[in-house]
Formats: C-alpha cells, structure tokens, sequence
C-alpha cells in the first residue's frame, strides 16, 4: 500500500454509527433477528391500551414468570413518534373525487386542510401550548444468547416458543411478530425523527424491502453523523447543522405505593389534558432474567440477615431495618406462594428533540412533572451513549446492565406494575373519515360506519360548548369520505363519487353557512311560504311487512289528529286497517284528505271522531297547503340538504308533524339511493322532541316512538341517526330517548354543567366507572381568541363498544371560521360574501385581517 493510501485510510478510520447497531441480518422463514452479541431477538409490535383490567394483568404476571433461560433479556417500550404516516394515508385513501363539479373542490380543499394540519402538527407546535400529534406504540422485545456465530435448530425453537406464547398473551395488544421491514421503518422514526422528507412522506407498507448494505446501515440517513457528548447526542445533517438531540434519564425511585396503571400517568395529563409530553420518547422497562435458583436463594440469605437485625436495640436507633424486613417478607410471600420469577430491572426514559436547547427544556419539563408525581428522575450524563444504545430495541446487553448501575432487583408482580404498555385508544379504523386527538396527543381515528351493531350517534353538549362546530366539522368530514379506497390516493384512477349524503334538522340557522359552501346543497326554509307538499303517503316504499312503514304512517297521523295524546286502543288499532284500505285503493297517490274519508265513513263513532281531527291537515283545513298534493315533493336528491324548522317554532304541532313526514321522505331517499353512498340524518336541538313534561309533552311521545323506529331502521340502508341535545340528561328522562341511546352504537359527551354529572351519576343512568364520571367533569371547550391565544379545541368523551376516552377536535383558523357559530364572525363573513365573494374567498380575507390585526398589536 502507498503512503498515499495509507494517509488516507488514516483520514477515513473511524467507528460509523452504524456499526454500533447490534443488527446483522433479518431470518425470514424464522421471524427473527441475528444479533452481533451473538444472539437472537424477536420484536413485538403492540397497540397500546387506553386503561387497565385483570385480563391485562394476569397476562404479564404470566409472561414475567415463564421460565427463560439465563441472561435472557426483555424490553417493554412505550415509544412515543411523530409517525402518524398510516392514519395520513388511510385519511387520503377514501377521499378524492367524491364529489362532483365545483363542490369537488372544495371538498379536497377541506380535505387537504386538515390533513396537512395533521402532518404539519406532528413537527411544528399547533398552539402556543406546544401540543404536537403523536402516534404511540408498545414494543415488546425478548433476546436469547446463542453460542455460535449462527443460531442452531434448537435455538431458533426455543426463541420461536418463547415468542408465540407472548403474542397469544398479549392478544388484547393486536400484536404482531415485527419483520424487517417493521423494525427498519420504526428504527428510520426514531433516528431521522425531524426529517422533512424520506420515512414523512410514505406509510409504513410503502417502506420498500430491498438494500443492498447491511440492516444496521440503512437506518440514518446518508450524510448524517453523531457527536457524543457529557449531555446528550447530537445528530447532525449533511450541512453540520444539528437535527436532533438525544438524552437519557433514569427513574430512580418510584412512588412508594403504586397501584396498577399508575405508569400512565408517566405519559401525560390525561386526567385533565393540561399538560403533555409532545417530543419524541421512549419510557424502557428494561429486564434481565438470572439465573432463578441462585437469585431466590440470594434473596433469602438478604432476608434472613435484616429479620436478625431488625430486632432488639438495633431496631430502636436504624428504624430503616423494619421497612427492609417488611419488604423482605413481602417478596418471600411473592415468591413461596404466587411463585414470582426474581428479575434485574432499570427504569429509563430516552428523549427525542428537534436541538439541545429544545432538549434540555424538554427534560426540564419531564423532571419538573415526574416530582409532582413522587418520582425521582436523574439525568443520565456521562456515560449517555451506552445508555442510548440500551434502550433502543435489541440493545440491551449484559455489559450494559454490569456496568449502568442502574439495575435493581424486583419480583414479576412488581415489573408487571412497572410496564408501561397504556397510553390512548387510536379509533375504530385505519381509513378515518373523521380524526382527532387524545390529550396525550394520539391521532384518534374515527369510521362510525366501523361497528357490528349499528352506526347511530347520541350526541349531548351544553349551550357554548363548541356542538354546531363539532356538527359542522362531521358533516364536511363525511362528505368528503366514500366507502371505494384508493390503493395509491396519490393517483386515483378511479373517481367513484361515492361521498356521504347527509340530512340536517335544524332549529336556528346554524347550518345556513355550510350549505352555502356546497352548490349541490339545499337549504330548506319550512315556513307558511313553503311551496313544497309534505304528504308522506308518495314516499312510502314498503307499506306491509316486518320492516314496512306502516307503523310510522299511523305515528303521523296519530300526531296529526290527537296532540294530546289521547287515542283510544280502538282507534290504534282501527286505525291501521284505515290505512290499508286507503293504501289498497290508492297507493302513493293517497292524501291526508283520503284518509280522513275513510274514516268519517267508518261505522265506529270514534273513528269519525278521529276523522273529524284529521280535518286541520285536509285539503279544507289550516294546514292543508303543506300536505295536499297541489305542491310537488321536495325532491331528497342533493348531497346536503338542510330542513330549517325555525319559522315552525311557534305552533309546535305542526312543526313535530313536518318532521315526521320529513324523516318518511329522507327514509325513502336513503332506501333508493342504495348501499353504494353513506347516508346520514341529523337532529339538532332534539332536546325539544323528546320532553317528558310540559303542554307538548303527549304530542311528542308520538314523535319519539316514530324516531325510535326510524334509528333502528337506519344500518338497513347503511345509514345512522344522529341525535343532538343540550343535556345528556335529556334523553335519559324519556322512555324513548333511553331507547335511542340504546340504539346508538356512539355516544358522544360534550361539556356538561356539574348538576347534570350529578345527576347522571346519581340516577345510574350511565354504567360508567368512577374513572368516566371524573373525566366527564374535566371536559372543557376552549374558544378561538385571534390575537391572544391561539389555543383553541372542543372535548368530547367517546364511549364505543367498551371503550371510553376523552378526545380533543383540534381545526385550523380557517376552517373555524367556515364552520363558525359565533354572530360576530358569521357578520363579517357575510359581509365580504354580500360585496361578492365566495365562501372561501370571504374566509381568507377574514384570516388575513386577523393576521394583519395581531400583527399591529404586536408592533
């Protein structure tokens, strides 16, 4: 070799990062990974769980105490990442060409909005509060020593074994055997975590498989390096400029009683949400089995020693003796009677930051908000690279725990109190028509057409606590959402149209600024001026039957001729054979006049009676305009139509009437519209339909019946009911609205006053645990403040087929304001609209002007 090679061989000798990556190659057929030590480990992708239970409990009282051999190490990682790629594409993958013409795009403009929103959040604080998106999982890694360089058959059974059985106990997890592709791409996350581009802009399936180095190599980006030092890690891109910084900390000394979830409290608020965790981590429960016999016997010699000195005069001045005593025996007790394994184990924590300024806060925050919960946490300097190495997966090694001093010895019940496998329920689905957030910032992803038994909602929120803005939000969401999924949404090659259709029920207005966005909308003024004939009888599709709509033709005229309520069971009965002569007879072409003959021929006078009644909704009566067959049908056929019921308000009969006949006509519309589109139907203010006091009272239990038979009708035509009242407390009270919500696979809590907590709770109208109750009183809604804060978002407490959680709606500016309920906003909307703007044109001009607003006052 020349002088000249030698001197540069000299230059370029160096330790890569990537050699200290302990991965040499991925078995495929086997599902494991070969490891320099030499060793082989399998990784578990779990999800993580939102609480606890007995089931969760005795599975890793289980695991911990299965035999291993000895040196065997675990890892059960809580990792937090900005890698929300998946829900992004599954966001995208059922929207694009859902709608047609102009309402095309601004539907993708919504669309793009929030899913943009939702990237952007995972690097760049969304408020001033600094919260961030998040994507949380729980990895669960087991590594067992070989003694060659190549595992043998033996050696590949035992770690095959010892894996199945942990998958099959953590079935709750939705676990799975991590392949390579699995590891490189969570590996790629935590090493380029700031990246604007490679691992950002595909999911995870997306990841391609091929390399041509060696799995170790291809995990930092080309170009990068790593500078250790006293205080952290220092990643460093191509232009030197630091992209990351790195820290570890221990977690000395835990609360002296725990009780089993307390480690969820490590994650965040989630009790409150008033304070988060939203930088890259890593919480590590770090394991290593001994060898058992000698541990065990270890431990007696230890209590055997303190139970002599914790007696007599020596007692009296070291008072620490009977504590240790005390501990002693409770692991004896462990041991002799629930046959506890003896485990090594180290508690770590190992953050992720955009630089070391951001990192030394960070670990400022986490240090400050572990004492508050009786945890001691130490930074770990000095020796920080080791440590880092450990506590990535498969890096923790023998030497590590030899020489950390940082592993204490515990019993399985004690590390089964230590996991830390919770932190939010992600949703229902991996395609969202709708997304928010958990407090801890987990992307929650929601399909409310992804349930077994039915897709209705019941939704409760009290006056100012953000429902029309929550309502508003769905309904664009939904819109926008079909049920075909692009395979690459980049590249649609087929545009289905297959976006939602939905129906709105209003009384007030407030969704008079989101028909106005969509040119396929209409928006329904029910008023003495409306020229539009709501006679059911020509929406009827199937009259007779098991499902047919004879029931709810006889609840509209019941309401019709008796708003007191009072009908004899001979007119309910009689009063079906009515409707079969006049159906026989006529057909769709039936009228309210038609059935009122009927029944003034009927040879029971109080059938005459009830034909009598009928006549204010005849041809001749009060309310015959609006239920002749003078005036055409409203014709169902655009993909949001509004019914706006205010001018209505002051003769309540008639109003409850309209809207029975106008659920008869959407019903009619979602059976022919077939299965291909979703269909939804929203009540708002439907506190008013289901009053169990008051004048109207009788009246309306008429309605109520009728809307139960419609909700449960609805899944039929891949539809859902969506009912929203002001207080929880309002359905509760009514016979039907228990039954609504019975029939609601969603149920949706908004913020609600104390009293009415109270009195669910009291009433045991809700089964919920005491857990439920407390997060229901910390629900809050935090209003947009231009200028001042730009914290804003609505809570809402989702109970799901078992499951509960508190999730947060997060917008940007500007689909606030399209969405926006406040006068003062909707005014100025207007205005700009009345001097020619579009919607959306109006929108920006008004964000412009509170950008330029904020800025004056700042100067």
């Amino acid at each position: 070799m020349s002088r000249y090679s030698k001197k540069i061989n000299k230059i370029l000798d160096h330790e890569p990062f990537s050699q200290l990556m302990p991965v040499v190659e991925y078995l495929s057929e086997e599902k494991m990974f070969l490891l320099e030590e030499p060793a082989i480990s399998c990784m578990i992708v779990c999800q993580p769980t939102s609480g606890t239970n007995e089931e969760i409990r005795n599975a890793f009282n289980t695991i911990y105490k299965t035999y291993y051999p000895e040196g065997t190490t675990i890892q059960a990682q809580l990792v937090s990442t900005p890698d929300i790629e998946d829900s992004l594409f599954g966001y995208r993958a059922v929207r694009g060409s859902r709608m047609m013409n102009s309402d095309q795009e601004q539907c993708e403009a919504l669309a793009d909005t929030i899913h943009d929103f939702y990237r952007d959040g995972t690097n760049t604080e969304i408020n001033n509060t600094g919260f961030r998106f998040r994507n949380y999982e729980f990895w669960f890694t087991i590594k067992l020593s070989i003694k060659g360089a190549i595992p043998t058959d033996a050696e590949v059974e035992e770690l095959s074994t010892l894996t199945d059985t942990i998958v099959s106990r953590l079935n709750m997890f939705a676990p799975f055997i991590a392949s390579e592709r699995d590891y490189y791409r969570r590996l790629r996350v935590l090493l380029n975590m700031y990246d604007s581009d490679g691992w950002r802009t595909k999911a995870q399936h997306q990841e391609k498989e091929f390399r041509t180095v060696r799995l170790g190599e291809s995990l930092l980006e080309p170009g990068k390096r790593v500078e250790v030092h006293k205080d952290g890690i220092s990643f460093r891109d191509s232009e030197d400029n630091e992209c990351m910084h790195v820290k570890v900390l221990t977690m000395l000394e835990m609360p002296e009683e725990m009780y089993y979830g307390q480690m969820l409290n490590l994650v965040g608020d989630w009790q409150h949400g008033s304070e988060g965790l939203y930088d890259g981590f890593i919480i590590s429960l770090n394991l290593v089995v001994p060898n058992q016999e000698k541990a065990k016997a270890n431990i007696q010699r230890k209590r055997t020693f303190v139970t002599n000195q914790a007696q007599g005069v020596l007692l009296k001045f070291i008072d620490k003796l009977g504590f240790q005593k005390e501990d002693y025996d409770a692991i004896d007790r462990e041991i002799t009677q629930d046959n506890a394994a003896i485990l090594k184990y180290s508690l770590q924590m190992t953050t992720f930051s955009k630089n070391k300024a951001a990192s030394n806060a960070f670990a400022k925050k986490i240090m400050g908000f572990y004492s508050r919960l009786n945890i001691r946490v130490i930074q770990d300097n000095h020796f920080v690279l080791p440590f880092f190495l450990g506590n990535l997966p498969f890096g923790l090694h023998g030497l590590y725990q030899q020489y950390s001093l940082r592993f204490n010895e515990c019993t399985s019940k004690l590390a089964t109190f230590l996991t830390p496998h919770m932190a939010s329920w992600k949703g229902n689905t991996t395609y969202p028509a709708f997304m928010m957030s958990s407090r801890l910032g987990q992307v929650v992803n929601l399909d409310f057409y992804e349930s077994p038994t039915n897709y209705n909602i019941y939704l409760a929120a009290a006056s100012g606590s953000g429902k029309s803005f929550y309502a508003g939000y769905l309904i664009n969401s939904i819109l926008g959402a079909g049920i075909y999924k692009h395979s690459e949404p980049e590249n649609p090659v087929h545009h289905p149209d297959d976006g939602a259709q939905v129906f709105i029920v209003d009384v007030g207005r407030s969704y008079e600024g989101l028909a106005a966005q969509y040119d396929d909308a209409k928006f329904l003024v029910f008023g003495r001026d409306f020229k539009y004939s709501m006679n059911p009888f020509p929406n009827v599709v199937d009259m007779y039957g098991k499902d047919g709509e004879a029931n709810m033709i006889r609840s509209i005229l019941k309401a019709m001729a008796c708003p007191s309520g009072e009908i004899t069971d001979l007119q309910n009965a009689e009063l079906l054979s009515v409707i079969q002569t006049v159906w026989d007879e006529l057909g769709n072409e039936a009228t309210i006049t038609d059935v009122a003959r009927v029944c003034l021929e009927h040879p029971e006078p109080e059938m005459v009676r009830f034909g009598k009644q009928l006549k204010p909704f005849t041809d001749q009566g009060v309310y015959g305009e609006f239920f002749s067959d003078k005036h055409p049908p409203v014709q169902y056929d655009s993909r949001l139509i509004v019914c706006e019921l205010e001018e209505l308000k002051s003769d309540p009969h008639l109003q409850v009437v309209v809207l029975m006949s106008l659920v008869v006509s959407i019903q009619k519309q979602m059976y022919l519209s077939g299965s291909d589109r979703r269909k939804m139907f929203l009540v708002d203010e439907g506190w008013q339909y289901l009053k169990n006091e008051g004048s109207e009272a009788e009246l309306l239990k008429f309605f109520a019946e009728f809307l139960e038979t419609g909700w449960r009708r609805f899944r039929k035509t891949n539809s859902c009911g969506v009912l929203v009242t002001q207080s929880v407390n309002d359905a509760y009270e009514s016979s039907a609205g228990r039954a609504i919500i019975a029939n609601s696979a969603w149920l949706l809590l908004m913020k609600q006053n104390s009293e009415a907590i109270d009195k669910l709770e009291t009433d045991k109208h809700y089964s919920g645990s005491k857990s439920d109750f407390s997060m229901l009183r910390t629900l809050r809604t935090v209003k947009p403040k231009p200028g001042i804060s730009d914290e804003a978002f609505s809570e809402v407490f989702i109970r799901f087929e078992g499951q509960t959680q508190v999730c947060r709606l997060y917008t940007d500016r500007k689909l606030q304001l399209i969405l926006t309920t406040q006068p003062d906003e909707k005014a100025i909307r207007q205005r700009y609209m009345d001097q020619g703007m579009s919607m959306i044109e109006a929108i920006n001009k008004m964000h412009d002007d509170e950008i330029s607003s904020t800025r004056r006052r700042i100067a």
